[in-house]
């Protein structure tokens, strides 16, 4: 997740421009389908929370979240 050429990078380089598709991303990848409304926001919440210096901290910890969810270790 640390490395330059990671996922991860991409979906930072997505949220810094604003485009909410990362969190889309994100999902698509963990869960193979979209967040639910409810967890698009609560994302977007967290997200915008989060001070600039730590937000590939926030977003890497996003992923191992979802990777570490009932749904991902059921499904993968």
């Amino acid at each position: 997740l640390k490395s330059d050429a990671s996922r991860v990078t991409d979906l930072v380089k997505l949220a810094e421009a604003g485009d909410a598709t990362w969190i889309d991303e994100a999902f698509l990848w963990c869960f193979a389908r979209y967040p639910s409304d409810r967890e698009r926001q609560q994302t977007l919440e967290v997200y915008g929370e989060t001070p600039e210096a730590e937000r590939r901290q926030a977003v890497e910890d996003l992923l191992w979240a979802l990777m570490s969810s009932r749904e991902f270790l059921f499904n993968h």
